[in-house]
């Protein structure tokens, strides 16, 4: 409970989730009917599965010694490299994400066509 927290507290986890959750959101409306929601609401519908599933590939990402060398020498570069540091964390963790998900099955709709 305590990791969830922690990744539910951590903004740059956060969008990482938003882009996993809305990459999902847009298979599984590819292969299920929409559902009726009794709130009028523009959001869709959490699947708590997927994002459990999602929260775990992510925090599979933290031991990433890539990500921690690029953590390491941000401190020391100038601004510009520093947000292509973040950019460079932001995809590395997305890309160890997908794999994980992918070897559990959960993006197979959403790439069976590569």
């Amino acid at each position: 409970m305590g990791k969830i927290q922690a990744l539910l507290s951590d903004p740059e986890a956060m969008q990482n989730l938003q882009e996993l959750s809305a990459m999902l959101n847009e298979s599984s409306a590819e292969e299920s009917p929409p559902q009726t929601n009794e709130c009028d609401s523009s959001e869709p519908p959490i699947d708590m599965a997927k994002l459990l599933a999602v929260s775990q590939a992510m925090s599979q990402t933290a031991d990433d010694k890539n990500i921690t060398l690029l953590l390491a020498l941000k401190p020391h570069l100038s601004a510009p490299r520093k947000e292509r540091v973040d950019n460079a964390v932001r995809l590395l963790r997305l890309c160890s994400a997908a794999s994980v998900l992918k070897e559990q099955g959960m993006l197979d709709d959403l790439l069976a066509g590569f």
